[in-house]
């Protein structure tokens, strides 16, 4: 009788995904894990060759990676907030009388410091420079696991009290990460990010300037209202406990019990605004993972399909899947970017 793993490798790879969601916390017997295992690992060794062939040809089409460009951009905004200390200090803006003084005394404070934070932001940009020079390009996009990624899931999971879905666990150890949020004048919008001044400064209650009749406003440089969202596949587990928070939800149902069980949440990416840019806050991609273990789990974005059911969808659409919600969309480019594409 032919195995899971046989049966994948011959081509039936979504009923074989199917097959083992209905396995349930039973892939963990002695019977599949095995054979469960090898799936799951076959199919995130075609996800990453698809990865770095979409992140290939979206640098040939001209794209402008955020992943490639994200770090100098920072370094840039940086000194040229600490530029503007010198103008604000000299013709400084009136602010409501509740937070005058308060952002007033931040200004003197940092340009006092100035040339302190310079030097130390100097030594740190060369650092990432030099680092920067041992990756190539597309490992900048499709970033490899890191070394201790094996007893990083093995202490999230013993910390947490949860198996990572089988899934998950294999993008973790065999993908690592893929960042496609950039910018093309045609397959991705994303809006230039604005000056970092008001992040050198300490947060204000905005409940407390409302009050005082300030209005608060997101300011975005311009660029159409409504812009098409490509969305790009863009995954980073966070397997960082603090970050993550125990969620009870009626999704996760104890199957003897019927009682809501508690799970965990652990992020994945940032939603298809962000990535564009037209929010300043937005909602994260993320798979909430209740204690019995699985092969896979939804993904909750937009989608809300299994995980790899969800990557089956970005592929499709070329590392693009915002454009499936659009009917005018650029064809030709997203054809090539999937061309030839393995399945999994």
């Amino acid at each position: 009788m032919a195995t899971l793993f046989d049966r994948y490798r011959s081509g039936d790879c979504e009923a074989v995904w199917r097959d083992l969601e209905r396995l349930g916390d039973a892939i963990y017997h002695e019977q599949y894990l095995a054979d469960a295992r090898a799936v799951a690992e076959e199919t995130m060794k075609r996800v990453r060759h698809n990865s770095e062939l979409v992140a290939s040809r979206l640098a040939e089409l001209g794209y402008e990676f955020a992943a490639q460009t994200a770090v100098t951009d920072q370094f840039q905004l940086i000194r040229s907030s600490f530029a503007n200390l010198d103008r604000m200090q000299a013709d400084f803006p009136a602010f409501h009388p509740l937070i005058h003084n308060h952002m007033r005394q931040q200004v003197e404070e940092l340009h006092e410091r100035r040339p302190e934070l310079l030097e130390k932001l100097g030594a740190f940009e060369e650092r990432v420079r030099q680092e920067k020079s041992k990756w190539t390009a597309t490992e900048r996009v499709v970033v490899p696991p890191a070394p201790s990624i094996a007893g990083d899931i093995a202490q999230y999971e013993a910390g947490a009290g949860v198996s990572i879905p089988l899934s998950l666990k294999a993008w973790c150890e065999i993908v690592g990460s893929v960042h496609f949020e950039g910018t093309h004048p045609i397959l991705s919008f994303r809006r230039h990010q604005g000056m970092l001044f008001h992040a050198a400064l300490p947060p204000l209650d905005a409940a407390e300037l409302r009050a005082a009749g300030i209005v608060i406003k997101a300011d975005l440089p311009d660029g159409p209202e409504n812009p098409p969202l490509a969305d790009p596949l863009d995954i980073d587990p966070d397997l960082n406990l603090e970050d993550d928070a125990p969620v009870t939800s009626l999704e996760h149902l104890d199957c003897a019990t019927s009682n809501p069980v508690t799970a965990r949440r652990i992020f994945l990416g940032i939603d298809d605004r962000l990535k564009a840019g037209v929010d300043k806050i937005g909602e994260p991609y993320y798979i909430d993972v209740p204690g019995p273990a699985t092969a896979d789990a939804v993904f909750q974005d937009w989608h809300h399909r299994n995980f790899v059911n969800f990557l089956r969808i970005a592929f499709e659409w070329g590392g693009l899947p915002g454009w499936e919600r659009y009917s005018e969309r650029p064809e030709k480019e997203l054809a090539y970017l999937k061309e030839g594409l393995l399945s999994f």
